[in-house]
């Protein structure tokens, strides 16, 4: 994730954005997800993305030499 606090919050609704438009199916435009109606679910759908996928890295990398 990002350092700064607004990189982070940015990243993280980018990220949520992306995903809910993966469950659609691609269907619609990127930029329809990213309207200030969706950020906090976006926001917290990428917080919890990024939580995964560090802990599957501590997990392969760390824990399962």
């Amino acid at each position: 994730m990002a350092r700064e606090p607004f990189a982070e919050k940015l990243t993280s609704k980018w990220i949520g954005a992306a995903f809910f438009w993966l469950l659609k199916g691609f269907k619609g435009k990127y930029t329809e997800l990213l309207i200030p109606k969706y950020d906090k679910r976006n926001l917290w759908t990428g917080y919890v993305i990024n939580l995964i996928f560090f802990i599957s890295i501590v997990y392969f990398f760390i824990i399962k030499k």
